[in-house]
């Protein structure tokens, strides 16, 4: 029923394109009336190459959730045209693990390891929200069950876990710092050194030991260019974002005014290099 090929001409990464397959396999059911279940997960870079392709398909209507407004990943949901959406469809379950987290410091790379060790795919979790005293679960409905019964440490940290609604759910408010620098070019390891207030010998280290994501998608090249859009997340140092490039200057420089969203918020911005 789709030109597949004509629809996936322009994407050339090989994990899209499989991601996509799947996609279409839902879509050409909605399109013969049937409502076919959510997706996996997916990553604001997937969403967007969804977005871009199904808004020029007629005969479907579709959403995302992801068990709240500003969550980063969430599931996709197909469906005949001129239906109603219902967040039900999206098939998101909510969990808590609860522990005594005072003496044993507990990232969020932590809680992933420990559900990933459950032998449940990374696709099929959301958003992990850490608070001081336990980390909230989004994940897709028909794994919850498996985490319930088979979650009991977290980095060597005795936990509960529990069921929690939507409503439950404690996103973080973050506060977004605005930088504006100016950098000779716009490489990568240029606008994240001084983004994330780097030394740029140690920012291009950052990148080569792959520590370092473009748009949700690891890079090891130092030399990427970077254009606005472009999210950058480096490994233990937060996220930035480029939100606007002016230049060159009479001088060859580019103005990049960048948001950077992190525990480190309270830092003084990013000086002007001239």
């Amino acid at each position: 029923m789709l030109d597949r090929e004509r629809l996936m001409s322009h994407i050339r990464d090989q994990g899209d394109r499989v991601m996509l397959v799947r996609v279409l396999d839902k879509v050409e059911a909605a399109l013969r009336g049937r409502f076919p279940g959510p997706t996996d997960f997916l990553d604001p870079h997937q969403g967007r190459v969804v977005a871009g392709i199904l808004a020029g398909i007629a005969g479907i209507s579709f959403d995302f959730f992801g068990g709240y407004p500003a969550a980063e990943r969430k599931r996709l949901v197909v469906r005949p045209v001129n239906t109603s959406p219902d967040v039900g469809d999206a098939e998101i379950w909510c969990l808590e693990i609860r522990g005594n987290f005072r003496l044993q410091q507990v990232s969020h790379r932590d809680f992933l390891g420990a559900l990933l060790g459950l032998g449940i795919r990374r696709e099929k979790v959301g958003d992990l929200i850490v608070l001081e005293d336990a980390c909230q679960v989004i994940l897709a409905a028909e794994v919850a069950p498996y985490v319930r019964a088979g979650l009991d440490e977290v980095h060597r940290v005795r936990v509960e876990v529990r069921d929690i609604v939507q409503g439950d759910l404690r996103p973080p408010q973050e506060e977004v710092l605005e930088l504006e620098t100016s950098v000779a070019s716009l490489r990568l390891d240029a606008v994240a050194a001084h983004g994330f207030r780097l030394a740029r010998a140690k920012m291009v280290q950052e990148i080569r030991a792959g520590k370092v994501k473009v748009n949700w998608r690891e890079t090891t090249d130092p030399d990427q260019r970077l254009a606005v859009g472009d999210v950058i997340s480096c490994r233990g140092y937060g996220r930035l974002a480029v939100v606007g490039v002016e230049g060159p200057t009479r001088k060859g420089r580019w103005i990049v005014i960048l948001k950077r969203k992190d525990s480190r918020i309270l830092l003084p911005p990013v000086e002007k290099c001239g």
